[in-house]
């Protein structure tokens, strides 16, 4: 077991002092250049004062120059939600008022038949007031009225969404308009 740490404390002592040479080598090189001064030019690696040696590396300035360096706590990937995104349609202002609004923002005001046909009535932002029957168009997401209860209308209407590649798609989505309060 004591062998072990001895071989592992030469080794530790040999990398150092190849280290060491190399520092001094490269102070050599350094002294060779005109107008640069170095102590330890001219001296072997057995005349160093190891306390000065290392004194005079940790003396000299080190500095960071963070221009033109991208932040190192930035991720490399830009993370991207991958979900679609619903589009908002597109509202034509020459289009009649009951193709202009949400259909959350139509009121139902009245469901009745007449001759077996299931009717509602709804009511526009504009207090326009509409007759509509199985089939009719209302709202702005071309809504197609699919049913009649005595409670509300089943809308199915159409939504356009894009994902992130940039493709779009269109899915059907039933909605309901009930009597609000």
């Amino acid at each position: 077991m004591n062998k072990n740490y001895i071989y592992i404390i030469i080794i530790i002592v040999s990398v150092f002092l190849v280290n060491v040479k190399v520092d001094i080598s490269y102070s050599q090189e350094v002294k060779n250049q005109p107008n640069d001064k170095n102590v330890y030019s001219d001296t072997n690696v057995e005349d160093i004062d190891l306390d000065l040696f290392i004194k005079d590396i940790y003396s000299k300035e080190k500095f960071y120059n963070p221009i033109d360096k991208r932040d190192p706590f930035k991720p490399f990937l830009k993370v991207v939600d991958a979900g679609d995104r619903e589009l908002n349609p597109e509202i034509d202002p020459l289009a009649p008022p009951i193709k202009r609004y949400k259909l959350d923002q139509f009121k139902l005001v009245g469901v009745f038949w007449l001759e077996n046909t299931p009717q509602a009535m709804i009511v526009d932002p504009e207090k326009n007031t509409y007759m509509l029957t199985v089939g009719d168009e209302v709202g702005n997401r071309e809504g197609k009225i699919i049913e009649i209860r005595e409670n509300g209308i089943s809308v199915q209407e159409r939504k356009y969404f894009i994902n992130a590649d940039g493709l779009r798609s269109i899915k059907l989505s039933k909605s309901i308009l009930a009597f609000k309060e």
